[in-house]
């Protein structure tokens, strides 16, 4: 039930995200945001039981919902990292950004064997105070949009609301969360470093090469995953979900830039809202999907090996629409201009 409050709070707080930056201001957002986040996760460490734990949960989805978009829309919007240089997005935000989804599968599996599940929320209370400095520094600087009290909610929209390698690892080849943590560790930190790579690639080339390139490795290491065994060394799984890691981040920087770097300032946190709520939504419909189709094959066949490999040739399946989907990526002139600054 925890995750469900979450989970429901976190859609609200995207649909929330648009209304409060546009009129408390952008970085002002972010810190409120950031500082309703940590004191939450601090609560539900603290939480003395179920009940008290679910509804604390349902503070830090509020919270943390509107913290990547906005972060965004800071670097991408009026004096963000990306209208300032007219370079993609630094590698500390590569980091932050793609690994950190990643990262924190494998750090939650080692801070629970090791201190127990309430040090998975305690850990964001440093995080968040050494965080906030910064927030606040940002917003000393006048960066970006500012807030407009005029602006009224649309009430209208107002509610529109890594799994596999784990289950793998733990199901089928019975690790402890300790291991499979450390497992998944390097895939995060490779797709956190790949993502400034691939801006590179975008500059050079265009965010459309950079795209496909990734996606068609994307598709070729999600296909592989269909050859994992019960004996499948520890090793070479990390090594495969590494160069799904590196796909990942190569893809991700140019095509978000590409979707939102040719809007004006004042537009990015509305799109911002609806590509994270579009993420989201695309995110806990698939994996939901995965898990039935998982969980009937497994079933049916008599084998969880069988599900998970049928399981990662839809997941290859579906990367290879991807890439075609990316052939075909059309750039606004605004765009371009930003993934390709040289060609100006």
């Amino acid at each position: 039930m925890g995750r469900e409050g979450y989970l429901l709070a976190l859609a609200v707080g995207l649909a929330l995200t648009s209304f409060l930056a546009r009129r408390f201001g952008l970085v002002p957002t972010y810190i409120g945001s950031l500082a309703l986040f940590a004191l939450a996760s601090a609560a539900c460490a603290l939480s003395p039981d179920a009940g008290a734990l679910i509804c604390c949960r349902a503070l830090q989805g509020l919270g943390g919902a509107p913290l990547v978009p906005l972060a965004i829309g800071l670097l991408i919007g009026e004096g963000g990292a990306v209208t300032g240089s007219g370079r993609g997005v630094p590698l500390a935000a590569g980091l932050a950004f793609f690994a950190a989804p990643a990262l924190g599968v494998s750090l939650g599996g080692l801070l629970i064997g090791a201190y127990g599940w309430r040090s998975i929320f305690l850990i964001n209370l440093p995080i968040g105070l050494l965080a906030l400095p910064g927030a606040f520094a940002a917003h000393r600087a006048g960066l970006g949009v500012r807030g407009d009290r005029a602006v009224r909610p649309d009430l209208v929209v107002l509610f529109a609301v890594l799994f596999l390698a784990p289950l793998y690892l733990q199901t089928i080849q019975h690790h402890s969360s300790v291991v499979t943590g450390l497992a998944l560790l390097p895939q995060g930190l490779t797709m956190g470093l790949s993502a400034p790579l691939g801006d590179r690639v975008a500059e050079r080339r265009s965010a459309r090469f950079a795209v496909v390139l990734g996606m068609v490795l994307l598709t070729a290491m999600t296909g592989l995953m269909a050859l994992f065994t019960p004996d499948t060394p520890v090793w070479l799984t990390t090594l495969v979900l590494c160069g799904r890691g590196l796909a990942i981040g190569f893809t991700s920087q140019p095509l978000v830039v590409s979707l939102l770097g040719g809007l004006a300032p004042e537009r990015v946190p509305d799109a911002n809202t609806l590509f994270s709520v579009a993420q989201r939504l695309a995110g806990s419909f698939g994996i939901a999907l995965l898990v039935t189709f998982f969980t009937t094959r497994g079933a049916a066949t008599g084998s969880p090996l069988t599900g998970f490999r049928e399981t990662a040739l839809v997941l290859a399946a579906t990367a290879l629409l991807g890439t075609l989907g990316a052939a075909m990526l059309r750039l606004t002139r605004a765009a371009e201009g930003r993934v390709r600054p040289d060609s100006a």
